[in-house]
């Protein structure tokens, strides 16, 4: 499993992170503090809210994983 930081800064860029995740195949969670949500699901995820930085968790061996990143590229915190 791969983890990286990211953040949305409001709740449209939660609803395209979403349709991006729903097409890779992989395993996405999105971590904050004891919280571990499905990154696929969009209502766990605006649970969160916007602003605060989050873990995300996914499977980096599957095919479509560097397309992936390049999806969110976004919200990857550096």
């Amino acid at each position: 499993m791969k983890e990286l930081q990211i953040i949305f800064d409001s709740i449209q860029e939660i609803e395209q992170f979403v349709r991006v995740a729903t097409r890779y195949p992989g395993e996405i969670q999105v971590i904050e503090g004891q919280r571990i949500l499905d990154g696929k699901a969009i209502l766990g995820l605006l649970s969160l809210g916007t602003n605060q930085p989050l873990t995300l968790s996914c499977d980096g061996n599957i095919d479509g994983f560097s397309d992936f990143l390049s999806q969110i590229s976004d919200y990857l915190v550096s």
